[in-house]
């Protein structure tokens, strides 16, 4: 096994942007059909504005979505009902 003292050095690991916003969870489309979401952004309302682009029936009935950097476990259902109802994202 290497160690740092037989050749291992930090130029070797490979940088990761700790900048990435994790959005995942779910809701319930009109016709009651479960809609599994992940997305990634720069910031919890990038994460949304990008879904309210793709998805039509986002947050029209029940949801949840957690959401964080690096690991979404934050319960961020409120602000997503938020930011989804504003016109200015």
């Amino acid at each position: 096994m290497k160690t740092y003292s037989n050749g291992y050095h930090f130029g070797m690991v490979t940088e990761k942007d700790m900048a990435v916003y994790i959005l995942d969870g779910w809701y319930m489309d009109g016709a009651g059909k479960r809609i599994d979401v992940r997305k990634y952004s720069r910031s919890l309302r990038s994460c949304v504005a990008n879904l309210m682009l793709t998805e039509h029936e986002f947050c029209v009935d029940d949801a949840q979505f957690f959401g964080g950097f690096v690991t979404p476990d934050c319960d961020v259902t409120t602000t997503v009902r938020e930011y989804s109802n504003r016109s200015y994202l």
